[in-house]
């Protein structure tokens, strides 16, 4: 049996014995946790979060009005596109041609070819935020920023396990800083909520025995760092061309 049939097999008899151990009820909340919380997600959420915080960085003046806007709905259409539909669809092909063993992709080097699809496409999102003017430099510092955090992980992935769950949720993290510290009204409380909910995604990961907490704790550090990263770089950028 090669190394990475082995590796798997003890990741899926983990997570199996991790879960019998836990109430079936609990089991099937953190389940609903991760998929609610999924990595897909997440520049779905900071979209939502940042439109929420500050609709003038969409040129219009309330929350609901930025997505009556056409252009807004559009961006925010072609972001779920990107972001979720396409890697979904190349995730549920690898499952149909058995290049992942399953949707969660309990195994590390099953990992590699989503990590790279993934990573490309968040490239192209970054890329077409970047050459847009109606995007607001946020949520574009965010594309870039999960971009950097994605092959972050990507590199640990090569070494040791990493949660992509808590990566997403790093990020977040970071967005919500941003988009508070943007704000008109006093949202400062989502801060702590973000938080919470970052815990309770790291919880599920771990009653699921999907992960180990090691990586529970470095997702949520490559997240957090790619954000900072990106967003020092792209306000020094435009600070510099004021």
């Amino acid at each position: 049996m090669k190394n990475e049939d082995l590796e798997l097999e003890q990741e899926i008899l983990q997570a199996e014995y991790m879960q019998a151990q836990q109430p079936a009820l609990l089991v099937l909340l953190a389940q609903g946790i991760s998929v609610v919380f999924h990595p897909f997600l997440i520049l779905l959420y900071a979209f939502v979060l940042l439109a929420y915080c500050n609709p003038f960085l969409f040129r219009v003046s309330s929350f609901t009005a930025v997505f009556e806007n056409k252009v807004n709905s559009m961006l925010f259409i072609w972001l779920a596109i990107f972001s979720f539909a396409v890697p979904l669809l190349t995730v549920l092909m690898m499952r149909a041609l058995n290049f992942v063993s399953s949707l969660q992709m309990p195994g590390r080097m099953e990992r590699i070819g989503p990590y790279i699809v993934v990573g490309l496409l968040y490239m192209v999102i970054f890329v077409n935020f970047k050459n847009n003017p109606g995007v607001p430099l946020e949520l574009t510092a965010f594309a870039l920023g999960s971009t950097i955090a994605l092959f972050i992980s990507f590199f640990f992935n090569l070494f040791t396990k990493i949660s992509v769950h808590t990566t997403g949720m790093g990020g977040l993290i970071a967005m919500t800083l941003l988009a508070v510290s943007r704000s008109y009204d006093g949202q400062g409380y989502l801060l702590a909520v973000v938080i919470l909910i970052a815990g309770l995604v790291g919880s599920a990961r771990l009653l699921l025995g999907a992960h180990k907490t090691k990586e529970i704790y470095g997702g949520y550090v490559s997240g957090f760092m790619g954000q900072m990263i990106a967003f020092n770089y792209l306000f020094a950028v435009a600070a510099e061309q004021i």
